[in-house]
């Protein structure tokens, strides 16, 4: 009923709520044959769930309750922007129905034939708080949620059947899954290009070009400098030890984030704004070090972006001849 009243009615599509509560008590009774006397954590995802030291944590558990065991699973595999590709998502849950197999006595073949159905209820939980905080409270970050978990809807509905018969349900899945569809080809053309580059300090900051020199510069030099060290002056961002150094750091971790954070909603904005180019500098002393490293470490999740053209260069590394220029 979330789903239908905070998402479905306030996303403007019909149906045929005698009909639609009639089959949402059909794949209640469903769900139901599962299991559900363990704990569940009910908001399983990525951002409760720490590492520090090698050690896993886990948080923001109060919401807990007694449940089955597939709802955790899914919550995690299908977080609407994590975008896990499905040979992830089928990696990770054998591995846990291995683990798993070892400290409780289950049929594998039940879990599996539920496992599906629980996908379609948590993607229509995390639609209706989308509708709620969204559509009807106005906040922007749930609202540009929507896209992300109506894509996993429908490439749900092209790999798997729905687990009983309710047609009224399944009309109304492929409705939002097309307008879905919709909104991506509507976006598909707006790449943008991203100019990423380090560079020292000392030697001076480069051109930043593009195509309205927008963007940002961060300022490395708040990070412990690795190149104090004899053991590492010879070395740059690019090799191993002095990344384990800066991946040993608290700072590191924390500077990164907001980096990202400040980035992915830039990139946001700019498509909206029908921008094409985004210029994100790294800088630090002498351009070795600190800047490689989290120049590196931004392009990788930047190539993990859909929509993102980049473009990376070590400025400093190339003129002291470490890496070659680019033409």
């Amino acid at each position: 009923h979330f789903f239908r009243d905070s998402f479905v009615r306030q996303y403007g599509v019909p149906f045929d709520i005698r009909k639609l509560n009639s089959e949402f008590e059909k794949f209640s009774d469903f769900l139901a044959q599962a299991e559900c006397k363990f704990f569940m954590y009910r908001d399983f995802q990525a951002r409760n769930i720490m590492v520090q030291r090698g050690k896993l944590f886990f948080i923001d558990y109060q919401e807990g309750r007694r449940g089955p065991l597939q709802y955790d699973v899914v919550s995690l595999l299908y977080q609407s922007k994590a975008n896990l590709a499905p040979e992830i998502r089928k990696r990770v849950l054998n591995s846990y129905l291995d683990a798993l197999a070892e400290v409780h006595t289950f049929d594998r073949e039940q879990f599996l034939a539920l496992y599906h159905g629980f996908v379609f209820i948590r993607i229509m939980q995390v639609l209706g708080t989308y509708g709620e905080q969204g559509l009807r409270q106005k906040k922007e970050y749930f609202r540009d949620s929507i896209p992300f978990a109506l894509r996993n809807l429908g490439a749900l509905l092209d790999t798997v059947s729905f687990p009983i018969e309710a047609p009224e349900m399944l009309r109304l899945f492929k409705d939002l899954a097309s307008r879905a569809i919709e909104m991506k080809k509507e976006s598909a053309d707006q790449t943008i290009q991203v100019n990423l580059y380090s560079f020292s300090y000392r030697l001076g900051m480069p051109p930043v070009g593009g195509e309205h020199g927008g963007g940002f510069v961060f300022d490395c030099r708040c990070i412990p400098n690795p190149g104090r060290e004899e053991r590492y002056k010879q070395l740059t961002g690019l090799d191993e030890p002095v990344k384990e150094y800066l991946d040993n750091k608290s700072e590191t971790h924390r500077f990164l984030s907001h980096i990202l954070a400040l980035v992915d909603q830039a990139i946001e904005s700019y498509r909206e704004r029908g921008f094409t180019s985004l210029a994100i500098g790294l800088g630090c002393t002498g351009g070795q070090h600190r800047s490689v490293y989290f120049a590196e470490r931004v392009a990788r999740v930047l190539r993990a972006k859909t929509g993102v053209q980049l473009e990376l260069r070590h400025h400093s590394l190339e003129a002291m001849g470490r890496i070659s220029v680019k033409p």
